[in-house]
């Protein structure tokens, strides 16, 4: 049964606070963040919209994924296409914006653009004015090294770019990250031609339930906003964008790792603003996913590791073993250390719990704990080519 509540966060599709509580997430977060460590997962009454009622601020999340960077590292984090698996995704992406852009001169902005993966399809198309925007030093250094003009900043640092004005803006699984949805819409309308085309694509919480992966997958600290392709719709349509297409699709999130996927295409027009329409999608998606969640084995044995008091190594302080700290009974466990090959966590803490790298496993009699969602088996081979002689589970 879920309750309704006033919500601290206003829904950025239609401006209400009143909302249905459908879930509280807890988590661990890093130590030197300040992003807050528990949320209400939230569906807007008046239109549907579902969103964590976070009590953080915009520059609390700007800060941490400063802080947090991993996209940078081409091994740990996708934008850079250098798999065959993301090149497929940044392919349909650039083959509907082929379709819609006759005129390859037109300027195209890639926010969140990471390492230029979609940027260097888009030239392959013969595209030549392409920039991209990225919070990592490295991903700026990457993109411009290829021929492409880069600006470093979030999404609420645009109001700083060159007075200038785009064709084509793109956010491709960015807006699922963004606390400050209005400030943020309001931005890229700027930078807009009129008559420019936006293309957005996020997550798609209508499909959450279909997809059976670890618990509580789809809420993290970093994933606040759920939408469904009618939200992102409406969210367009309140910042004078008229729909000329959309769907949804499935991903890789990963190789051999499916993920539910949503977008829209949106013109500008300025003075307009349609309809808005009712979305229960998310809402259904994110309760039958809470349900897969709370009936996974994964909590019988995370009880029964913490009842043991046995002594453990956690390999992976990502977003898996942060939902698990704090919404499991991972989180009454002996932990001695966390391991991540994510150079960026090293010496970092989650739940005073020190982040350490792979080859500083000093305790082979510790039971190896491996918690991640998409890499696993990957991680288990991994420690086997060490030759660690670990007793190790996966989770």
């Amino acid at each position: 049964m879920t309750t309704k509540i006033l919500a601290n966060r206003s829904c950025a599709v239609c401006g209400g606070r009143c909302c249905e509580a459908l879930h509280r997430m807890d988590l661990a977060v890093f130590g030197n963040t300040s992003l807050p460590n528990s949320y209400q997962v939230v569906a807007c009454v008046d239109c549907g919209f579902s969103y964590a009622d976070s009590d953080g601020s915009q520059s609390d999340y700007d800060d941490y994924y400063q802080y947090m960077s991993k996209y940078e590292d081409k091994s740990l984090a996708t934008g850079s296409g250098e798999f065959s698996w993301e090149q497929k995704r940044f392919e349909s992406v650039g083959r509907l914006i082929d379709e819609r852009v006759l005129d390859r001169r037109t300027d195209i902005l890639d926010i969140g653009c990471a390492n230029g993966g979609l940027l260097n399809i888009l030239a392959s198309r013969g595209f030549r004015n392409l920039y991209g925007l990225d919070q990592a030093a490295a991903c700026i250094r990457e993109i411009e090294a290829r021929g492409y003009s880069g600006y470093r900043g979030g999404i609420t640092d645009l109001l700083a770019l060159p007075e200038r004005r785009f064709g084509v803006l793109i956010l491709s699984h960015v807006l699922e990250h963004i606390f400050d949805l209005t400030l943020a819409m309001r931005h890229c309308i700027r930078l807009l031609n009129d008559d420019g085309l936006v293309y957005i694509e996020t997550p798609n919480a209508a499909a959450y339930g279909q997809f059976k992966t670890v618990p509580y997958y789809f809420f993290d600290a970093e994933h606040i906003n759920h939408f469904t392709s009618r939200s992102l719709a409406n969210l367009a349509g309140r910042h004078g964008l008229v729909v000329e297409d959309l769907g949804d699709k499935v991903i890789s999130a990963a190789e051999g790792v499916d993920y539910p996927a949503t977008w829209i295409l949106a013109r500008k027009r300025p003075g307009r603003m349609p309809e808005q329409l009712g979305d229960d999608g998310a809402k259904r998606g994110i309760l039958e996913h809470l349900r897969y969640s709370e009936d996974s084995p994964v909590h019988d044995r995370l009880q029964a590791l913490a009842d043991s008091g046995r002594s453990i190594i956690v390999w992976g302080a990502g977003s898996y073993t942060q939902r698990l700290l704090g919404h499991s009974a991972l989180g009454r466990c002996d932990i001695r250390y966390l391991i991540d090959s994510d150079k960026n966590k090293w010496g970092k803490r989650l739940r005073g719990i020190q982040v350490r790298g792979p080859s500083d496993i000093d305790d082979e009699s510790l039971l190896l704990v491996i918690c991640a969602a998409w890499v696993g088996s990957r991680i288990y081979d991994q420690a086997v080519n060490m030759g660690l002689r670990n007793p190790c589970i996966v989770l």
